[in-house]
């Protein structure tokens, strides 16, 4: 560990191994006190149903027929590559 203190702290010398001690153990205690948040997933509302045909068309600017069509056409290329 003593070979790999080869930084300086802005002209105050070199960065001693208990300071990089030191920082590692703070690191970790902010870790551990506030830990991050688990991913939320939602679930995504069906967008052919929540809309009908003309608020599909005002929203998006495409119909529900049309995107069906360009789904059908993109659909191998989009589809996910995980296998279950």
């Amino acid at each position: 560990m003593v070979d790999e203190i080869d930084e300086y702290d802005e002209g105050y010398g070199a960065i001693t191994e208990d300071e990089i001690d030191d920082a590692d153990f703070l690191e970790f205690a902010v870790h551990i006190t506030f830990p991050r948040a688990g991913k939320t997933i939602r679930k995504r509302p069906n967008l052919f149903q929540k809309y009908s045909n003309s608020e599909f068309l005002q929203r998006f600017r495409l119909t529900k027929k049309t995107v069906r069509f360009l789904v059908e056409l993109i659909k191998t290329e989009i589809a996910s590559q995980v296998t279950h």
